[in-house]
């Protein structure tokens, strides 16, 4: 009986020294994972995830879309979050790309690092952050008071359709789902 108790143990400690160094924060290279992104069918209706009520902290309840823990507010507006696409302008200051404001939030549970990236599911267009366009958005690790973490900035497409976001944190990897149209703009009286 000691002698399994024995290798019991030892089996243990490396398991638990392996753990230990997973707790320290994940590089952005070790969260550049393959993308897992969905693919649809040209003209098939765009699976966009579903809006969730998220407690971002306590007494802060959004409908937000995603399973979290970082969440994509595409409009700017919590409110306008209701309708889940990104209304695309034709042209992004001279690029030939188009696009919105888009704001990160990430939840006050999690603080290390967040990677996003992403393309369009029923083409083969492809999707860009901010400006310069980069090809992913880096949400960094939690250092301030307020204990969700908000990160403004834009996202741009080449075309309307379906796009996802694949969203790589430490333990995590989730797909968001969401629509970008071209909508006209407002008429002038």
């Amino acid at each position: 009986m000691r002698w399994l108790a024995a290798a019991l143990a030892s089996a243990l400690l490396p398991a638990g020294v392996a753990s230990a160094r997973t707790t320290s924060p994940p590089t952005w290279k070790s969260l550049r994972r393959p993308l897992h992104l969905p693919r649809v069918a040209p003209g098939s209706p765009c699976p966009v995830s579903p809006l969730r009520n998220v407690r971002l902290k306590p007494g802060e309840l959004r409908p937000l879309l995603g399973a979290g823990p970082a969440y994509p507010i595409l409009n700017g507006r919590y409110l306008d979050y209701f309708w889940p696409t990104l209304p695309s302008q034709l042209d992004f200051a001279g690029t030939g790309w188009s696009g919105n404001k888009v704001m990160w939030v990430v939840a006050a549970g999690y603080r290390g690092r967040v990677l996003v990236r992403g393309r369009q599911v029923d083409g083969s267009h492809e999707l860009r952050f901010d400006a310069p366009m980069t090809r992913e958005r880096k949400l960094y690790g939690s250092t301030g008071a307020d204990p969700v973490r908000r990160y403004p900035g834009y996202t741009r497409v080449q075309a309307p359709g379906c796009y996802a976001y694949q969203v790589d944190g430490a333990g995590f990897s989730r797909v968001i789902v969401f629509q970008a149209r071209i909508v006209p703009p407002p008429q002038q009286p």
